[in-house]
């Protein structure tokens, strides 16, 4: 049986970001509490452009977010 992160990972490297940023934006283990809101911030950004309107309003750079969320993926499994 595959787990979630083997199937986070499967779909990461298939290029379907959007859903494996649903699974990896729900992880709590092994992710700092900074790392786990910038992935979900990337994943909220990646599944509906209005949440990119709502996080630029308050200030924070989504682009930058969705960077340090692959860099965070990348890392954290030498994907």
């Amino acid at each position: 049986m595959e787990t979630k992160t083997q199937m986070a990972i499967s779909l990461y490297q298939q290029g379907k970001i959007k859903a494996s940023m649903a699974l990896f934006s729900r992880f709590k283990i092994g992710f700092t509490p900074e790392q786990r809101r910038v992935l979900q911030i990337a994943y909220e950004c990646t599944s509906d452009e209005r949440n990119d309107a709502f996080y630029t309003s308050i200030g924070i750079d989504v682009g930058s977010m969705i960077s340090q969320a692959h860099r965070i993926i990348k890392t954290k499994y030498n994907i």
